[in-house]
């Protein structure tokens, strides 16, 4: 005698699913608290072991952001999904491609052109913090930065909490 076929149970459907959701869902993940949209303390972001740069000039348009071993590093604050540093804003451009390629992270002046960026979140991994961009870690590439996507890149991103002084 053959038993008759089993189904999943809609309690074991029920449970892929909320996983679902809170694994690839940035606003889930932000309500649940896996995400916040602040810090308290200023920090350095470091890609590869080398700094995001601050600005040399006040600018008037986005710009995009770089790394260097050669420049200052910038010092960021997070308040309220926005990612400032010296009166700029780093974030991705409200409108972009819809490949899965890697966008361009910029500066933007902390303005009107502010409204045309995305928030910046934080989650909390262990001891190490983790910055995301619309949903994408950070990358260095020929020294420009962009939100990698794909999550495929092994950069190890740091950020190092900093004293005022």
């Amino acid at each position: 005698m053959a038993l008759p076929p089993s189904r999943p149970s809609p309690l074991l459907l029920l449970a892929v699913l909320v996983w679902i959701l809170i694994s690839h869902s940035e606003q889930t993940k932000s309500l649940l608290g896996f995400a916040m949209s602040s810090l308290e303390k200023p920090f350095t972001v470091e890609i590869g072991g080398v700094p995001i740069v601050k600005l040399t000039d006040q600018i008037q348009e986005r710009t995009q952001a770089r790394v260097s071993n050669s420049g200052v590093a910038a010092v960021f604050t997070l308040k309220d999904s926005r990612l400032s540093s010296d009166g700029h804003i780093l974030s991705r451009y409200t409108v972009e491609n819809r490949s899965f390629m890697p966008k361009e992270v910029f500066w933007f002046p902390n303005g009107d052109d502010a409204t045309q960026s995305q928030a910046v979140s934080v989650e909390k991994s262990g001891d190490s913090y983790k910055l995301r961009f619309g949903g994408g870690g950070l990358i260095a590439e020929g020294g420009q930065v962009f939100a990698d996507l794909q999550g495929l890149d092994d950069a190890k991103v740091v950020i190092k909490f900093v004293t005022k002084s």
